[in-house]
């Protein structure tokens, strides 16, 4: 009996040697053994090739990427989904979005809260409250000063001569009679 060719084997009292089929491997005994999971290979090959990162087995011998907004690590049979709140940073890992940043489920990149609205802590952004304001990309709202009030366009307006208004107003009250501001 003779030993067949590297990358291929036989079945006991066979004749002939055959290649290893794409998808198995040449194990060092004369007989093919199929790739595990995660891993590739061509035919007639002596070993097996794990997926690289960011790629998976698609169980038809073949590595495929990831979609945008998943990741994987080496020889995988699946991806990922980065979660919201965090987005694939284009490194095969999904990274937390910054503070006053939110994002969907398989994202790639975080948006920042606009202005009149703030990082809620649980990947919303929330409107600021009346008499509140606050820039794009914030993570808490600041309220008007007292003798100022919330004037609807995310601006601090100082009250008219003769109004008043404690801190975090969303309008300014007149004067009681017998005081002036």
């Amino acid at each position: 009996c003779v030993d067949c060719a590297s990358g291929s084997g036989s079945e006991a009292g066979s004749t002939v040697c055959t290649a290893c089929d794409a998808g198995c491997y040449d194990d060092g005994n004369n007989l093919c053994g199929v790739c595990l999971a995660g891993s590739v290979s061509d035919a007639g090959s002596t070993g097996c090739t794990a997926c690289d990162a960011g790629s998976y087995d698609n169980d038809a011998n073949a590595c495929v990427d990831c979609s945008d907004g998943s990741v994987s690590n080496a020889g995988s049979t699946s991806c990922t989904t980065c979660i919201a709140g965090s987005y694939d940073d284009g490194s095969n890992s999904c990274a937390d979005c910054a503070p006053g940043s939110v994002s969907e489920a398989a994202s790639t990149d975080c948006n920042a809260c606009a202005a009149g609205s703030y990082d809620d802590d649980a990947n919303t952004c929330a409107d600021c409250s009346d008499g509140q304001i606050s820039s794009a990309g914030q993570t808490s709202c600041t309220e008007c000063a007292a003798g100022s009030y919330d004037g609807g366009s995310n601006v601090c307006l100082d009250c008219a001569a003769g109004q008043i208004s404690a801190a975090g107003e969303a309008s300014c009250s007149d004067c009681a009679a017998g005081t002036i501001d």
